[in-house]
């Protein structure tokens, strides 16, 4: 159990969730048992040296995210403004704090997007 309360309804019944994903490993977040959703805001994912994965509960497959692009089960979150670029999470626009856009990609389409990227910063736009 976690001892704080939910960024969407300020409720403190929390849990540690998992959420095995496309590369084979598993997303962690904490999940508001009253509102379902995650309890830190939309996209906080926990690093796997700050919890046991075995005491996570593993939410079922079909609650597996899909592909944004193509639709495919199994997607990870992918950042639309690398953070090597952009800098930082978090950043603000008038004063405001405001997250760069984030959507789930599966394997291929987030590896397509880089090598795309990759090409056109390169000069190239036959990718």
């Amino acid at each position: 159990m976690v001892r704080e309360c939910c960024v969407h309804c300020g409720c403190g019944w929390l849990e540690y969730v998992k959420r095995k994903i496309a590369n084979g490993t598993y997303q962690v977040w904490v999940e508001c048992q009253a509102c379902g959703k995650n309890a830190r805001g939309s996209g906080v994912l926990l690093k796997h040296d700050k919890v046991i994965l075995e005491d996570c509960r593993t939410l079922p497959s079909e609650e597996m995210p899909v592909c944004e692009r193509c639709h495919r089960e199994g997607a990870e979150l992918h950042h639309w403004a690398p953070r090597s670029i952009f800098g930082g999470e978090y950043v603000r626009v008038n004063g405001h704090p405001c997250i760069w856009p984030r959507d789930y990609l599966c394997i291929q389409c987030h590896q397509e997007w880089h090598s795309k990227m990759l090409a056109y910063t390169n000069g190239r736009t036959d990718a």
